[in-house]
């Protein structure tokens, strides 16, 4: 599941048609609420159904997402990603791989919480409907050209910030060619927009260490860890 979560999320954080323009005007207005604070947080939890149909979830996890500026944090499962204005770290705790890379640019998948153009290049059409407090946007995809069938983004109205991602998939067993239809639901909660950031929280010195010559080392916490690459640019 976690190969999934990573590529969908990367899709969705950054996520067709008669509706085009109310899904415009929400997903603007979700976009520019979130970019346009400093700091905010939230928990973000993960349930993993082997069958759409099915009530009680085979897989869950949980992790969050902290936002400092320009600096992030996230955590999905047991890979970590934090961003600062040097560096990108990822620290994949299962497997104990690390991965330092130069910051690039800040893209749309880091200021927005909806990649508004790559949705609506692949959806094929949407429908909504709204309560007093919700409104959902149930986005369809061709399931020939992808992985997902469809999926549904819950938008709180009160405080413009997504609530749930639902993610309707496809899996194929390429040995028996069996299809399944298993179902991602991701909850997002716990908001704050003043949350208790601790100084150097997004520093890459609590993961290596790189000197001068841009040489990089684990530190000795992760001293179990393997280290992917082993060289970046001098800043």
């Amino acid at each position: 599941m976690k190969k999934f979560i990573l590529s969908i999320v990367v899709l969705l954080m950054g996520v067709c048609c008669t509706q085009a323009q109310d899904i415009k005007v929400s997903f603007t207005k979700l976009n520019d609420h979130f970019s346009s604070l400093n700091k905010v947080s939230y928990s973000i939890s993960y349930a993993y159904y082997q069958k759409t149909s099915d009530k009680k979830p085979l897989e869950t996890s949980t992790g969050q997402f902290k936002r400092l500026n320009n600096n992030f944090y996230s955590k999905i499962g047991d890979v970590e990603l934090i961003i600062n204005e040097k560096y990108k770290v990822v620290i994949d705790n299962d497997t104990k791989h690390v991965v330092v890379e130069e910051r690039q640019q800040a893209n749309a998948s880091e200021m927005f919480m909806v990649n508004l153009d790559s949705a609506l290049a692949l959806c094929s059409k949407i429908s909504s409907k709204a309560t007093a407090t919700q409104e959902t946007f149930s986005l369809f995809f061709d399931s020939a050209r992808y992985d997902y069938t469809q999926v549904d983004v819950v938008i709180n109205k009160n405080t413009s910030f997504i609530d749930k991602l639902v993610i309707y998939m496809v899996a194929t067993d390429y040995e028996t060619n069996a299809v399944s239809y298993p179902k991602l639901e991701i909850s997002l909660f716990n908001y704050t927009t003043s949350p208790i950031i601790t100084e150097g929280f997004f520093s890459e010195t609590n993961y290596v260490s790189i000197d001068t010559e841009g040489n990089v080392s684990l530190n000795k916490k992760y001293s179990a860890y393997r280290l992917l690459n082993t060289k970046v640019s001098k800043k």
